[in-house]
């Protein structure tokens, strides 16, 4: 009689996305090419799997290979996107901050602002404001004074990703 080969299941786990993998089976001492299929998530980038859902760093990539002797679910590791940020001229007004992002699961921004008649590296006072919603977020910054007014904003999303901006207006008022 014929003793069986032991064969086990590489499952996959999109982690808060979608379009995982199907199962692919692992034969014993037998070389698995992991598929080559990468989940998608909206505001994140896929970085690769790992076996514990909480991890941020990959073991394995897509078309990899798995060599254990085990079955195992492989969970997608994401990076949150940067947030979107944009500082336009407001006419002799000032600047507009206009934060957003597509990660649906950000629960907001803090935003850091400031605004300047020096160049920005003299610059000393910031205003925070905290942003409680991922959805487009836009803040005024008057400039009603003549010369050169300079804006920068710092945006961070709550698990830290961070963006910064800077923009120079010549006001002629």
């Amino acid at each position: 009689a014929t003793t069986p080969i032991w064969q086990g299941t590489v499952s996959y786990n999109a982690n808060g996305g979608t379009g995982a993998p199907g199962n692919q089976t692992k034969t014993y001492n037998v070389d698995l090419t992991l598929s080559s299929t990468q989940p998608t998530r909206s505001g994140y980038t896929f970085l690769g799997w790992a076996k514990i859902s909480t991890s941020t760093t990959t073991i394995y990539q897509p078309g990899g290979t798995y060599t254990a002797n085990e079955s195992v679910t492989l969970y997608a590791v994401w990076r949150l996107d940067k947030p979107s940020v944009t500082i336009t001229s407001s006419g002799y007004t000032g600047f507009s901050v206009t934060v957003s992002s597509s990660a649906t699961d950000v629960t907001g921004y803090t935003i850091y602002y400031r605004l300047a008649t020096a160049t920005l590296e003299t610059a000393s006072t910031y205003t925070s404001e905290t942003i409680t919603t991922n959805t487009s977020t836009t803040k005024s910054l008057p400039c009603d004074y003549g010369g050169t007014c300079y804006a920068y904003a710092t945006v961070t999303n709550t698990n830290g990703t961070t963006s910064n901006k800077n923009m120079t207006k010549k006001n002629t008022k």
